[in-house]
């Protein structure tokens, strides 16, 4: 393989890596938000039933 060959291979490697990081890093930002709403919406719960007994 030529050097002009291996340069376009790794540069293709790395373009597959960025775009895989950017696919992970916006699939972890859409958890976290649904970890945030789960959190909020059972903090709410709890919060309401606690005003209930009182």
């Amino acid at each position: 393989m030529s050097d002009v060959e291996q340069t376009k291979t790794c540069l293709k490697v790395i373009d597959m890596r960025w775009v895989v990081a950017k696919k992970l890093e916006d699939a972890a930002k859409v958890s976290e938000s649904l970890a945030l709403a789960e959190i909020r919406a059972l903090s709410s719960k709890i919060l309401h039933k606690k005003s209930k007994v009182e």
